[in-house]
């Protein structure tokens, strides 16, 4: 049965080499030595508490098992290496061991050869940390693109519905940080052996590992957090369309099929559908679909309200909601402001079609309505809404 490994979160860069090195020492005190690095975790064996000495060497190429003897020969045993792969080129770190009585030479006796030795992780890691930001900043122009250059009916899908550049532009931001704070270490190893002055190999650890852990936990748990709201949303989505009770008060203004059709005579089907949905764009978007008989003649009212977070955005949507749902009618279509709306438009029934549609919007509300009906128009329904917004 194999030897049960302890596994410790790699708080630190594994690139911060001097607070690793004191890291796997004190760990070492404790009784747990190093067997093996993973991307994430690094993995301990337990044995007796002993003092130990850690060195980390970066290289950009595997080393023979003849190179490897060669250290042996000086003291230094390999324990395990960790091949990095990034853009480029990898970066191989090598992990090495002796005790803390052994006389053996430190793994590195002349600054400024270790600092030759990190030119490569320097490259890579300003390599990694500029194309970081620019695929951050690709992302981030597409949304801004797709938000004010492109057509109405695009702006509009990004304004309520787009939500999945969000939790993207969250990740590589997490990375950016993570590539920033790479990019400063090794170049303050740098400018330190540069400088003549050798690592401290009992470099104080214990900071770094602090704010690690509080980024690392603030970023996984807001990214967990989008992840479940698009899970929430996915299993809202495949309810879309089921019905469901309206409640007594709704929550969001809206004119009702009754209060418009005031004919003793309708008759309201129970194909009544009513869904409340929000995005991670901020929108909520509430849909009432409303069904009745006048005789042998179907009425029909639908009505669509759009929450946004910021005023600014209802001209956008307002512009793609008509591109969007009102296209084949837009010919027709002409203002109808009136208070307390900011803006009104409205497509009449024509050439014998029983349809018509009110845009509307007011701050940060956008509505899209929908009628079908021979004895009433959508020019009804404003002063029906306008009776909601004043209450």
């Amino acid at each position: 049965m194999s030897e049960k490994l302890v596994r410790k979160w790699l708080l630190d860069d594994i690139a911060d080499i001097d607070c690793n090195e004191s890291w796997l020492s004190d760990l070492a005190q404790e009784g747990l030595f190093l067997d093996h690095l993973g991307a994430r975790f690094a993995y301990f064996k337990r044995d007796t508490p002993r003092t130990m000495r850690y060195r980390f060497d970066v290289l950009s190429r595997m080393l023979t098992s003849d190179e490897l003897g060669l250290y042996d020969s000086c003291g230094w045993h390999f324990v395990t290496l960790y091949n990095e792969v990034t853009f480029g080129a990898d970066v191989i770190y090598y992990v090495f061991t002796t005790d803390e009585n052994a006389t053996v030479p430190e793994l590195h006796t002349d600054p400024m050869e270790q600092a030759a030795s990190l030119v490569h992780l320097h490259r890579q890691s300003t390599v990694n940390l500029v194309l970081m930001i620019a695929l951050t900043a690709v992302v981030v122009g597409v949304q801004i693109y797709m938000t004010a250059f492109t057509s109405p009916s695009t702006r509009f899908n990004t304004l309520v519905y787009g939500g999945s550049n969000y939790i993207w532009t969250t990740f590589y931001a997490f990375y950016i940080w993570q590539g920033a704070r790479r990019y400063l270490a090794v170049r303050r190893l740098r400018r330190r052996l540069s400088g003549g002055q050798t690592l401290d190999h009992h470099a104080d650890y214990r900071k770094v590992h602090r704010n690690g852990k509080i980024a690392n936990i603030a970023f996984w748990g807001i990214y967990g957090l989008l992840l479940l709201v698009l899970v929430l949303i996915g299993t809202i989505f495949l309810e879309r369309g089921t019905q469901k009770p309206i409640p007594a008060e709704l929550n969001f203004p809206a004119a009702r099929l009754a209060e418009l059709e005031t004919d003793p005579a309708l008759e309201l089907s129970q194909r009544t559908v009513w869904n409340h949905q929000r995005y991670l764009t901020g929108a909520v978007v509430d849909d009432i679909f409303e069904e009745g008989y006048l005789g042998s003649k179907r009425v029909y009212l639908s009505t669509t309200c759009y929450r946004l977070p910021f005023a600014f955005e209802a001209p956008a949507v307002l512009e793609g909601m008509m591109d969007r749902y009102g296209t084949y009618f837009t010919e027709n279509a002409h203002r109808a402001d009136t208070e307390p709306f900011d803006e009104a438009w409205i497509t009449d029934a024509t050439d014998g079609r029983r349809e018509c549609y009110l845009f509307a919007r007011r701050g940060r509300e956008v509505w899209c309505i929908y009628l079908e009906s021979d004895t009433q128009g959508v020019e009804n329904i404003l002063p029906l809404l306008a009776e909601k917004l004043d209450g």
